[in-house]
């Protein structure tokens, strides 16, 4: 591991640029539920099979292993990077650290990092869960050495916000992170301008603040439906254009900041909550089945992205108008050309008519033009 002030470049290096990643979590289905490892290693199977299909190449999950069954073995058959949460402080918080050790000394080259904690799972704010981050950090770092994973922790973007005045001098310091992840969701309603507008806001003012680490979007996106007056402008359109134009902006953006959307399948099973209804469960951008919302696809494609394709036209229509320019240049410059071989042509023919006196002594070449001869002929 590289320390020091090339640590940011080394998490840099670690963090693929390609990034398509979405947060991905078994709940939708009902297999999770039995508890039973073969029902849940079928499940894993098939959602990785599925999220790759889509064209992901990276998801975030909030735990490492699920009633036992590692995610990893199945993101690594379907060629998928896996961002892995170890997601609470509770008395399973040991165990999943030793679970995503594990995994990371097994298939290094699968896990992309490690996410401690989500939002205010653990916070920063309560003194034993931030002793118990201070504590994870290096227990992960010495267990998982030489390899290169990079650790980070998770909260919305208020958070980073209130808390910019003190804490981005820390994390280095007394946490020794690498990056920290970026819940960037706009305030409801849910609309397709202000969650862009907003999330893009949220991203590059943290971004900006936190200059010791590394930045990740570790959640955005909106739901595709639901019956809380937040959700009245929500719809499979207006997800699809949020994910289509978040994508535009990190891929063409110079910040380079890899997205996680949230999420990948809708989750039926999640209770209602006060204020937001059932929202909760349809920010899946496929069905609790698997089915996609839309036919999904990623940049560089040149329809996805407006601007882009904007700013592409006019690069057109500015060289359409630079080859008009060369080519009436080159066209008049020709005109030129003739015109002053026509000049000196006539001048010859005046020149020949106007004196019909030649040298003598060579009378074996003499200086007849055209026109000359043919006043000669009628002689």
């Amino acid at each position: 591991r590289v320390h020091g002030e090339n640590s940011r470049a080394h998490v840099l290096a670690v963090m693929d640029w390609g990034v398509r990643g979405v947060v991905y979590s078994p709940f939708h289905d009902q297999r999770y539920y039995t508890q039973d490892q073969e029902q849940i290693r079928e499940l894993l199977d098939q959602d990785m099979q599925s999220i790759a299909t889509l064209g992901f190449t990276h998801i975030r999950t909030f735990y490492p292993s699920y009633y036992g069954v590692p995610i990893t073995p199945f993101a690594q058959k379907y060629n998928l990077r896996v961002l892995m949460g170890i997601h609470t402080p509770d008395d399973w918080w040991d165990a999943y650290v030793q679970s995503a050790i594990s995994q990371i000394n097994q298939l290094p080259d699968t896990v992309l990092g490690v996410v401690l904690g989500n939002e205010y799972n653990p916070s920063f704010l309560v003194p034993e869960n931030r002793q118990q981050l201070i504590n994870t950090v290096p227990l992960i770092r010495k267990q998982i050495f030489p390899h290169t994973t990079v650790i980070g922790v998770a909260h919305h973007a208020g958070f980073w916000m209130d808390h910019e005045n003190w804490l981005p001098s820390q994390l280095k310091t007394i946490f020794d992170l690498d990056f920290i992840g970026v819940n960037a969701y706009a305030a409801p309603p849910f609309q397709t301008s202000s969650a862009v507008i907003g999330a893009k806001w949220l991203l590059e003012y943290v971004s900006s603040n936190y200059t010791t680490v590394f930045v990740v979007a570790t959640e955005v996106g909106i739901p595709s439906a639901g019956s809380s007056p937040q959700c009245e402008e929500c719809s499979i359109s207006s997800k699809r254009a949020v994910f289509e134009q978040l994508n535009c902006w990190a891929y063409y953006n110079p910040l380079s900041i890899p997205l996680f959307h949230f999420e990948m399948f809708d989750e039926p099973n999640k209770n209602p909550t006060a204020g937001f209804g059932d929202t909760e469960q349809h920010f899946g951008i496929t069905s609790f089945q698997g089915a996609p919302k839309w036919p999904v696809a990623f940049p560089p494609f040149f329809s996805l992205c407006p601007h882009v394709r904007n700013r592409m036209l006019v690069l057109c229509f500015v060289l359409f108008l630079v080859c008009i320019w060369y080519c009436s240049l080159v066209i008049s410059r020709r005109r030129s050309r003739r015109q002053k071989q026509k000049l000196d042509f006539e001048m010859l023919e005046v020149n020949g008519t106007g004196s019909r006196q030649h040298d003598t002594s060579n009378d074996s070449q003499p200086l007849i033009t055209t026109t000359a001869s043919r006043w000669i002929e009628k002689e």
